[in-house]
Protein backbone atom coordinates (compact mmCIF):
# COMPACT_ATOMS: atom_id res chain seq x y z
CA UNK A 1 0.00 0.00 0.00
CA UNK A 2 0.85 3.55 -0.55
CA UNK A 3 -0.07 6.36 1.91
CA UNK A 4 0.61 9.61 1.01
CA UNK A 5 1.11 12.90 3.23
CA UNK A 6 1.03 16.55 2.30
CA UNK A 7 2.13 18.99 5.71
CA UNK A 8 -0.39 21.78 6.41
CA UNK A 9 1.01 25.27 6.70
CA UNK A 10 4.25 24.95 5.90
CA UNK A 11 4.14 27.45 3.07
CA UNK A 12 2.60 29.92 6.43
CA UNK A 13 5.59 29.06 8.68
CA UNK A 14 8.35 29.73 6.20
CA UNK A 15 6.15 33.07 5.36
CA UNK A 16 5.81 33.94 8.69
CA UNK A 17 7.57 32.27 10.90
CA UNK A 18 11.23 31.73 8.90
CA UNK A 19 12.66 28.98 6.97
CA UNK A 20 14.39 27.51 9.90
CA UNK A 21 10.81 26.80 11.86
CA UNK A 22 9.79 25.04 8.54
CA UNK A 23 12.86 23.29 8.43
CA UNK A 24 11.81 21.89 12.18
CA UNK A 25 8.41 21.21 10.65
CA UNK A 26 9.97 18.79 8.41
CA UNK A 27 12.39 17.21 10.16
CA UNK A 28 9.75 16.62 12.89
CA UNK A 29 7.25 15.52 10.60
CA UNK A 30 9.11 13.24 8.78
CA UNK A 31 10.33 11.64 12.21
CA UNK A 32 6.50 11.39 13.22
CA UNK A 33 6.20 9.31 9.65
CA UNK A 34 9.05 6.97 10.40
CA UNK A 35 8.32 6.15 13.65
CA UNK A 36 4.55 4.94 13.11
CA UNK A 37 5.43 3.42 9.34
CA UNK A 38 9.39 2.45 9.31
CA UNK A 39 9.01 -0.73 10.52
CA UNK A 40 6.44 -1.56 8.29
CA UNK A 41 7.85 -0.07 4.69
CA UNK A 42 9.62 2.55 3.58
CA UNK A 43 9.13 6.50 3.84
CA UNK A 44 9.79 8.84 1.99
CA UNK A 45 9.93 12.83 1.09
CA UNK A 46 8.74 13.43 -2.51
CA UNK A 47 8.06 17.33 -2.81
CA UNK A 48 8.40 20.45 -0.47
CA UNK A 49 5.90 19.18 1.96
CA UNK A 50 5.08 15.90 0.49
CA UNK A 51 5.66 12.64 2.31
CA UNK A 52 4.84 8.82 1.03
CA UNK A 53 4.96 5.55 3.02
CA UNK A 54 5.31 2.40 1.10
CA UNK A 55 4.00 -0.09 3.71
CA UNK A 56 4.05 -3.66 3.34
CA UNK A 57 1.33 -6.50 3.87
CA UNK A 58 0.82 -6.73 7.61
CA UNK A 59 -1.82 -7.39 10.49
CA UNK A 60 -0.98 -3.70 12.31
CA UNK A 61 -2.45 -1.82 9.35
CA UNK A 62 -4.70 -4.51 8.13
CA UNK A 63 -3.69 -3.51 4.62
CA UNK A 64 -6.04 -5.39 1.48
CA UNK A 65 -6.20 -5.35 -2.18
Amino acid sequence: AIVTFDLNNLKYCNDNIGHAAGDAYIEASAKLIREIFGKYGKCYRIGGDEFCAIIRKNKRFNIEK
